[in-house]
């Protein structure tokens, strides 16, 4: 079973436990010393879960803003492969990605796509048939629909 140090500290009338660090990693001094630091920021009135929260979705943050847009969509769907009720379900995400959105957004950084990126999208020409071409989001409405409704969940 893993140990850690954990801060016990009362904030108003409630009690918050704050995760230090795992015990072989963070030594006694390195918790004590952390722990000073934390107890003298809970006296300043700090909220010390909802600062850990935003360092930790900075974090996240930041690290996805060196992520392609390809990157990010494939590990979307290997999470979420399971939730996926059919194959031909599972089969439609990965192709409708690839044939609509990649070619023209799929390289661009996480950070870089913009609301008129999804836009081109959505409105590149298409062809429904041997005669019929116009706008993705035009000629095929419920396509364009999923579409962008992956992208945001991927993105």
């Amino acid at each position: 079973m893993p140990r850690s140090w954990i801060l016990r500290i009362k904030v108003g009338d409630q009690r918050q436990p704050i995760g230090l660090g795992a015990y072989p990693q963070v030594s006694l001094a390195d918790a004590r010393e952390q722990a000073g630091k934390l107890a003298l920021e809970a006296k300043q009135g700090v909220n010390l879960k909802a600062k850990k929260r935003s360092e930790r979705s900075s974090l996240i943050a930041a690290a996805s803003k060196n992520k392609t847009f390809i990157d990010c969509a494939e590990s979307y769907m290997d999470a979420h492969s399971s939730d996926y009720t059919s194959d031909k379900h599972r089969k439609q995400w990965p192709a409708t990605l690839f044939t609509y959105a990649y070619p023209i957004i799929g390289k661009m950084l996480v950070c870089d796509i913009a609301m008129r990126d999804v836009r081109n999208v959505l409105e590149q020409e298409t062809v429904v048939d041997k005669d019929t071409k116009g706008k993705l989001w035009y000629v095929k409405t419920e396509t364009a629909k999923r579409l962008l409704g992956r992208i945001n969940r991927a993105n």
